[in-house]
C-alpha cells in the first residue's frame, strides 16, 4: 500500500512510475486510504512518500498537533495489521510552511519508532535528513537511484531545437 501510489500523477509522476513498474514486475501495489488501511485486504508493506514530514508543518499548532496525531494513529493501525512501514524521505520538511521545532522535537521520536526502513534517493539527502532528525538514526537506512521521468512529460522541444536554445554544439554528448 504506497502513499500515494497513482492518485498524484499530474502533479508529479515520481510516485505513478514507481508503482506502475512494481506493477509491471509483480508486485500488487494499492493506494492508501485510511478505509483501506483499516478495513480492506492486509498488506505486507505502508510505503509512504510525503506523510512523516507534511504532517507536522503547519502555520497553525492546533493542526500540526491534530495532523501529527493522525499519522500517529495510522502508523499504529498498520503497526497492529502486521505491516511494515517503509518511508522514502524525499524532502527533510514540507514545501512553505512554517516549522514547530518543539512539536517536531516530539514527533520525530515517535514516528522512528513506527519505521522499518528509510529510503532516501542520494547519501547527501540521507545526511541532511539525519542531522536534522537525530532520532532517525535508529532505523535502517538506504540509498536508491531516483527513477527517470522519461515518457511521463510531452517532448515539445526537438533534439537540435534544444541544442541551439541551450547553446550547445551539435557534437558534444549530452545527458539526460
Amino acid at each position: 500500500m504506497s502513499w500515494p501510489a497513482f492518485k498524484n500523477r499530474h502533479e508529479n509522476p515520481y510516485n505513478w512510475l514507481l508503482s506502475t513498474a512494481l506493477q509491471k514486475v509483480g508486485v500488487r501495489v494499492s493506494e492508501f486510504s485510511v478505509q483501506r488501511l483499516l478495513f480492506g485486504p492486509r498488506s505486507d508493506i505502508l510505503h509512504m512518500h510525503w506523510a512523516p514530514t507534511s504532517r507536522i508543518r503547519g502555520n497553525s499548532r492546533r493542526r500540526v498537533r491534530r495532523t501529527s496525531l493522525e499519522l500517529m494513529l495510522l502508523l499504529r493501525a498498520a503497526r497492529l495489521r502486521r505491516m511494515k512501514i517503509v518511508w522514502t524521505a524525499h524532502d527533510i520538511g514540507a514545501h512553505d510552511r512554517k516549522s514547530h521545532s518543539d512539536l517536531e522535537a516530539v514527533y520525530w521520536p515517535r514516528v522512528a519508532g513506527y519505521l522499518d526502513a528509510i529510503i532516501n534517493l542520494s547519501s547527501a539527502a540521507l545526511d541532511a535528513l539525519l542531522n536534522r532528525y537525530p532520532t532517525l538514526r535508529t532505523v535502517p537506512a538506504f540509498v536508491t537511484q531516483h527513477g527517470h521521468y522519461r515518457g511521463a512529460y510531452p517532448r515539445v522541444v526537438g533534439r537540435d531545437e534544444a541544442r541551439l536554445k541551450l547553446g550547445l554544439s551539435g557534437r558534444g554528448d549530452v545527458y539526460t
